[in-house]
Order: structure tokens, then C-alpha cells, then sequence
């Protein structure tokens, strides 16, 4: 049986990522697709347009076999935190063969020299990273001058997607794992393209569409069962707006020292973002306020969402520094995806949860994993509006019978 997984957001699900989906099933011949899945925030340091059960059931309607929850500590991290916590938990099934990641080059090699020369972290790449640093240029910056300076040339990839497939690369080296990694070159808009005359609309256009009421005019560009989801729930969607009033309130209720321990925070970044909160008076003042050229957007998103949610640095170390810092929450399977889960259960060497209530963590780590995905769902029904807590106790995974999708 030849199982592959996919490392996703579907954010939300459109027509990319079901070239992707099928393309990944042709190129590997798999009779099984897992998805690895962002919870209900994401890597830039969002809440997720909608939530995790409804993104789910579009990937399940889409072709997905089974898929599981991307642990948040992990999802909502820079590219190499996020890369490595999707790669554990594949690693982890011990039944996946493939793995298939889309990239702008659409040309795995380069992405492996990078990796490999990365992963050895030489003292020539050491030293040479520092100085660009110290030049005050954002990291993936910094990291793309030192990589052309040492490897000599001027084509080191340095888009959003092939940065995220050097960093599964890598992850795939530290792991020492037997997945075998392929790419496909994407052939949906850009990321940060705002056009949705395409059927391959990037998931930031869809998006801005979805927030301007345009609801008919991105039917295009989605899957029919993924649009009509979209359309049920036009109703529930969250946006990084909503952060505003939990966000100012948690940073003003902060002492500097406290937001000192925060994950993200570095170099007195703690003032600039206490200074800026009693200034700001909704997140796009506060995110605009706090930005330089070193401390872009995503990674000052990543650091106030890491405020909100409590994530000090001690513990990412500790997630980042234990082999073992994985596990498979299953959020949803179709008929295949049952079995599938049987099969995973015989040798898998992480948890499989199916059940948080009925699951019993004997790693205190896991634990605090776990229970941070548990606070993400509470926080988001907050900026939702509905406010019910405890759903991931409340809710069942999603099971799609064949009969469901017909």
C-alpha cells in the first residue's frame, strides 16, 4: 500500500490544492492521501479564515483519505518550526512513503543542496549568517546572502514555497527518515497575488474576495463541495481583525518582563510591542506599528499571536529539542481513512488521538502540546462570536461514509 502525505493549510481549500492532492496521488501512485493539516491558526500567525472541522470535511470532499491536526506549537511557528512538526508527525505513522510539497521552482534539487549545506551548519554559514543579522536584515534575508556568498551563486531560491521545502528537506535530514520527498511547481497565482479571475486563485485572493461580501465571484476557483462549504459558513469566518480587543488587552495587561518570555521576542522587542499597544487601537495599527525592515509582518503576527496564546520561549525550545515532540490528532477520515487508521496503530511511534477525552498522555510535553490546540479551539469561538469552549471535547471527527460524498 503506498500512503502519502501532504503538509497543508487549506486555507481555504481551492482549485492549487486540488491539482495538488491529484497531481500527488499520479506522481507517488498512492492508494492513500494523509494531509497534515494547520488547526484554527495558521503560519502566519492568524486564525484560519474557517475552522478546522470545516476545513476538514473540504479536504475529505476533495480526496483526502485522513487528516490529521498539525500540532498549533508547530502551525502557528516560523517556516523550520512548522516544517519540522509536519515531518515528525509524518515520520512518526511509520507508514508514509511520500511525501509531495508544491514549490515555486517546481525543481527538487536545489532545494537539496540548500538543505543538506544547511542542516551540516558549518562555521562558515554560522559566521556568515551573523553578519548579515547584524546588517538588521530579517532572517530569511539574511540566511539567502549568506547561502549566495558561500554557495556562490545567485539563484538560491528564496520564494515563500521553496523556503518551506528546504525546511522539509531538512527536517526529513535531522529526522534521518525513509520518506521520500518530491515536489511539483505550483501553478496557482503567486501567494500574495489578489487576482481571482484565475480558477488557480492564490488563497490570499480568495480570501479578500470572501471579506468584501464577493461571494459568487470566487465559485471559480474552488472545488464545487469545497465552494459550497464556504458558502454554509460565510457566516462564521474569522479574521485577523477580531484578534483586536483579546490582543490589546492581554499586551497591556503584561508586564515588559513578562512579554520578554514570549517565543518571538528578542533585542528589546518587548518595548516596541508594549509601547505600540498603548497606542494602537485595533491589530492593523498595533502590526504596523511594531514592523521594521528586521521584524517583518508575518514574524510580528507569529510573536503578538504567541502573546495571546501564552507561548513562552522555554517551552518551543523544549518542543524544538525533544525527538519525540509528536503526535496524530485525527480530525477526519473517509471510509479508506478507517482502515487506514488500524493499519497506522500497529506501528506508529507517536500517539494517534482520536479521542482527547478518552486519551491519556504519559509525556508531560505532549501534554502541553495537546492542551495548547485545546486553548486555540476556546480562543477562536471567542473571535468567532459563538464562544462555546471545549469543542474539541465536544466534537467527534468528521467521518465522510462514500455514500456522503455522492
Amino acid at each position: 500500500m503506498v500512503i502519502t502525505g501532504l503538509i497543508t493549510e487549506y486555507n481555504p481549500f481551492h482549485n492549487g490544492h486540488l491539482y495538488h492532492l491529484m497531481n500527488a496521488k499520479k506522481i507517488t501512485g498512492a492508494d492513500m492521501i494523509v494531509v497534515v493539516m494547520s488547526g484554527n491558526f495558521v503560519q502566519r500567525g492568524t486564525p484560519a479564515l474557517l475552522d478546522k472541522w470545516t476545513r476538514t470535511e473540504m479536504a475529505l470532499r476533495c480526496g483526502a483519505d485522513l487528516v490529521l491536526e498539525l500540532p498549533s506549537v508547530y502551525a502557528t511557528g516560523s517556516a523550520e518550526l512548522f516544517a519540522l512538526g509536519a515531518v515528525r508527525v509524518l515520520h512518526g505513522l511509520k507508514k508514509v512513503g511520500h511525501v509531495v510539497f508544491g514549490s515555486e521552482s517546481g525543481d527538487i534539487s536545489p532545494l537539496h543542496q540548500v538543505a543538506n549545506f544547511i542542516q551540516t551548519e558549518s562555521d562558515d554559514f554560522k559566521e556568515a549568517l551573523k553578519l548579515e543579522l547584524e546588517k538588521g536584515l530579517s532572517f530569511p534575508v539574511a540566511r539567502e546572502r549568506a547561502l549566495s556568498k558561500l554557495l556562490q551563486g545567485n539563484n538560491i531560491p528564496n520564494l515563500p514555497n521553496d523556503i518551506l521545502g528546504i525546511e522539509y528537506l531538512k527536517a526529513g535530514l535531522q529526522l534521518n527518515t525513509s520518506i521520500e520527498f518530491h515536489t511539483m511547481k505550483r501553478l496557482s497565482s503567486d501567494y500574495h497575488d489578489l487576482d481571482t479571475d484565475k480558477a488557480l486563485s492564490s488563497a490570499t485572493a480568495i480570501r479578500k474576495s470572501f471579506s468584501q461580501g464577493n461571494v459568487d465571484s470566487i465559485s471559480h476557483t474552488m472545488p464545487k463541495a469545497s465552494y459550497e462549504l464556504m458558502q454554509a459558513c460565510s457566516n462564521n469566518a474569522v479574521w485577523p481583525t477580531d484578534l483586536s480587543q483579546l490582543l490589546l488587552y492581554k499586551i497591556r495587561s503584561m508586564s515588559r518582563e513578562d512579554i520578554k518570555e514570549i517565543h518571538g521576542i528578542s533585542e528589546g522587542l518587548e518595548n516596541r510591542i508594549k509601547d505600540a499597544s498603548l497606542k494602537a487601537t485595533d491589530y492593523e495599527s498595533l502590526v504596523e506599528m511594531i514592523k521594521t525592515k528586521r521584524y517583518v509582518r508575518t514574524r510580528i503576527q507569529r510573536t503578538l499571536l504567541n502573546i495571546l496564546l501564552g507561548v513562552k520561549s522555554e517551552f518551543v525550545s523544549k518542543v524544538y529539542s525533544t525527538s519525540n515532540a509528536a503526535y496524530g490528532r485525527v480530525l477526519g477520515f473517509n471510509d479508506n481513512g478507517r482502515s487506514l487508521i488500524g493499519h497506522i496503530r500497529k506501528d506508529c511511534e507517536i500517539p494517534l488521538v482520536t479521542n482527547v477525552n478518552k486519551y491519556v498522555a504519559d509525556d508531560q510535553l505532549i501534554e502541553a502540546m495537546l492542551n495548547m490546540d485545546l486553548m486555540c479551539t476556546d480562543i477562536y469561538t471567542l473571535l468567532r462570536g459563538d464562544g462555546k469552549g471545549a469543542l474539541d471535547r465536544l466534537k467527534q471527527p468528521i467521518y465522510l461514509k462514500s455514500n456522503d460524498n455522492k
